[in-house]
């Protein structure tokens, strides 16, 4: 008897030890997965291991001959397909613009839906909406050139709520002068991502003239004063601020300066902190439209913030001398600017809620000798997202049959102590003028493991 009640104690002894292991066992497992990047939802992969590698010669076609009579009319070009701006939605699909700048282009605005088993994909590039959306519709009369929808789109955007803005400038052929072809008036296309449906088409005609060069596009989506598409003009040195709910647009005139010419045009949206007198002195978040030319040394923004369905102008305020040339490439839609200074492919970072000086700049990325990062963007996850490319090579002329490659991939964060992406301090590679300077004395001191770099743009 006492040795059944023995056994019997030792059984239920070791049924608790294993509860207990198992209970242990159980919460090391979720502190180590919490630990670790959040995975794709059906893919399982961690969102900082995924890349997409993207290309002209990896379309979708309709139908399997389709390609074959493209490229035997020229209406397909591998290498004339080039990814140059990206848009992505907060479930992780991909919208490309691939502007025609030489004929061959079957289709100017793409679409990536995939589900990747591994961490480097080359998903097929869809037309969007649809490939018929991108074919010449038959004409009415010899009078009516407006039988395209979508003719040639440079630049993409996906506001808050999910909707596709793309800027269509109308033309094709843009690098080919003497076939450079005006379809029809410059056009904002709104998709509902949803349903894929066209839900609003903006005409530009009223507020662009034949100098205009259109160039990129953001929306904001503001509860208080409504939706404003902000259109980037470089050929007039206007930012276009168009009303949606009011269908009435005005311009922004962005100078140039003294010491810059106009040329390529950098629109960024960005949040800052500022003290509001008018609330007693409480903190108050503002949001800027930050603007600069390539080869201009000011870094404006346009109090956008200040606007309502009454606004009919606005001037551009001057934030301050730029330590260095800043190509902008986009924000984390908080208050990070992302920029290259055109020395080197390294992306580096600037909080707008720090005053606008070299050492208030932060290396993020480091370059690759192949491709050059010309884009970042808020994605997936709310994560920052970056597209890098060997685009130079096309303008260059020195580019293969398979066209240019395109890798996006997500922005990892700077880390602290890092050999490569040390602070800024207080010298930043190139000067706004475009000089090439020493890396060491009156600008600072030698950033680590910087020389003299080759220029890549």
């Amino acid at each position: 008897m006492s040795n059944r009640v023995a056994r019997e104690k030792s059984d239920i002894s070791l049924r608790i030890n294993a509860s207990g292991f198992v209970a242990v066992a159980l919460q090391i497992l979720v502190v180590t997965l919490l630990k670790r990047p959040a995975p794709v939802a059906g893919i399982g992969l961690p969102v900082d291991q995924l890349t997409y590698v993207v290309s002209g010669a990896r379309l979708e076609w309709t139908d399997p001959g389709d390609r074959r009579r493209a490229t035997e009319s020229g209406e397909y070009v591998a290498r004339n397909v080039i990814p140059t701006r990206m848009a992505m939605r907060h479930d992780g699909i991909i919208y490309l613009a691939m502007p025609r700048f030489r004929r061959g282009v079957p289709f100017t605005l793409g679409a990536i839906e995939c589900d990747p088993c591994t961490s480097t994909i080359e998903p097929p590039i869809l037309p969007y909406p649809c490939a018929a959306a991108h074919r010449p519709r038959p004409k009415l009369d010899d009078n009516n050139n407006n039988n395209w929808t979508m003719v040639n789109v440079v630049d993409v955007y996906v506001d808050d709520s999910g909707l596709l803005w793309a800027l269509d400038v109308g033309k094709v052929n843009l690098l080919q002068q003497d076939n450079a072809i005006v379809v029809r008036p410059p056009m904002v296309f709104a998709f509902d991502t949803d349903t894929d449906e066209i839900v609003r088409a903006i005409d530009l005609s009223r507020a662009t003239t034949r100098a205009s060069v259109l160039q990129s596009i953001l929306v904001d989506q503001s509860t208080g004063a409504g939706m404003f598409v902000y259109v980037s003009d470089a050929g007039t040195g206007n930012v276009i601020v168009y009303n949606v709910c009011c269908d009435r647009s005005f311009k922004v005139y962005v100078p140039a300066g003294q010491c810059g010419r106009r040329g390529m045009m950098y629109m960024a949206m960005a949040r800052v902190d500022v003290t509001d007198e008018a609330a007693g002195g409480g903190p108050v978040r503002q949001l800027r439209l930050y603007v600069t030319y390539g080869m201009s040394c000011n870094m404006m923004y346009v109090p956008v913030h200040a606007m309502d369905e009454t606004t009919v102008s606005l001037a551009t305020v001057i934030t301050g001398r730029k330590p260095s040339k800043m190509i902008v490439l986009g924000t984390d839609r908080g208050s990070v600017i992302y920029f290259r200074t055109g020395d080197n492919g390294d992306v580096l970072s600037w909080d707008v809620n720090t005053p606008l000086r070299a050492e208030n700049f932060r290396y993020v990325l480091r370059s690759q000798k192949s491709r050059v990062p010309f884009m970042v963007t808020a994605g997936l996850l709310g994560y920052p997202w970056y597209v890098e490319s060997n685009f130079a090579d096309f303008f260059a002329g020195d580019i293969g049959c398979l066209g240019v490659s395109t890798r996006i991939r997500q922005l990892q964060r700077p880390v602290e102590n890092d050999d490569f992406r040390p602070a800024c301090g207080a010298a930043v590679p190139v000067p706004c003028d475009g000089r090439s300077t020493n890396t060491r004395g009156r600008r600072g001191r030698v950033l680590p493991g910087r020389g003299r770099q080759k220029t890549n743009g």
